[in-house]
């Protein structure tokens, strides 16, 4: 399997290697993104929009539930801090309150790789094992679907700086088995003095998080030979 980041003794290196499971790249991919409030924002929109102007991609969906843990998209649940959805078509919703979609809503377009921004809220829950049968079930259902997983890690953050490395670690422990995985914060770096500590979205953070979209892309389009 091919790795954008592996988690080893000696941290996380970038590494390719031979993969035993077809690759599903170039030209008609259809692509889901789900994400919590990091894809909402900005860097989730600049991905989005990179995604659909690419000639090589047929269609891209995003569903990004601000607060979310994997359990949103199998379970449906009530956000209020924000919600960004974009249709294959084109339809947009941009609100504060919604609900979040579970797999029939998110995988009508029976997608060949689903595109996964989720982890930042895992640090707030006192027992991490929740957190790991929620990434299960939904992995089970993106393989049930026959389409390929890619995990975006969390970024750099303030407020999870002490947290972040054992928090990376546990989720590439949790995904790595079944989805390509993507290190954020090799590519972040969140400046002291921002109030809010965790979100790329202020006016001042908004070109940092862009900056991110476009590397998580860049990495997809090496990846999907695109």
């Amino acid at each position: 399997m091919n790795f954008t980041w592996i988690f080893g003794v000696l941290g996380f290196i970038s590494l390719a290697c031979a993969s035993s499971a077809p690759v599903s790249t170039g030209s008609g991919l259809k692509v889901v993104v789900l994400g919590d409030s990091h894809l909402v924002g900005p860097m989730g929109r600049r991905l989005d929009e990179n995604l659909r102007a690419n000639a090589s991609i047929q269609s891209v969906e995003t569903f990004a539930v601000c607060g979310a843990r994997a359990d949103a998209f199998y379970s449906p649940v009530q956000t209020s801090c924000g919600y960004f959805e974009k249709l294959a078509d084109g339809t947009t919703s941009d609100v504060l309150k919604a609900v979040s979609p579970d797999m029939a809503n998110w995988s009508k377009s029976k997608p060949d790789w689903v595109v996964i921004n989720l982890g930042t809220n895992v640090a707030l829950l006192p027992d991490w094992k929740v957190a790991a049968k929620e990434i299960r079930l939904l992995l089970d259902q993106v393989k049930s679907l026959g389409a390929r997983c890619y995990w975006i890690l969390p970024p750099s953050m303030a407020k999870f700086a002490k947290e972040l490395p054992s928090l990376e670690s546990f989720l590439v422990a949790e995904v790595s088995k079944d989805c390509e995985v993507f290190q954020s914060s090799k590519v972040t770096v969140y400046p002291a003095g921002i109030k809010d500590g965790i979100h790329y979205s202020s006016k001042k953070m908004t070109p940092a998080g862009q900056a991110w979209g476009d590397s998580v892309f860049a990495a997809l389009k090496q990846l999907w030979a695109i």
